[in-house]
């Protein structure tokens, strides 16, 4: 699956996944990179039991 992907740079100098070399689908890759972007972009995990009246331990 990740043979059929080339990487190509868009007019923002941005890296994007390109299907130009295949006539395969990329869909599994991109959903993968779109994955990885969304888990190491998301907010940091925050304690709510300090606002439910609990103690941390």
């Amino acid at each position: 699956m990740a043979s059929n992907v080339a990487v190509e740079t868009d007019a923002a100098d941005d890296l994007k996944p390109s299907k130009k070399k295949t006539t395969e689908c990329i869909d599994g890759i991109v959903a993968a990179i779109m994955a990885f972007g969304r888990a190491t972009s998301a907010a940091p995990y925050a304690n709510v039991n300090g606002t439910r009246g609990m103690e941390d331990h």
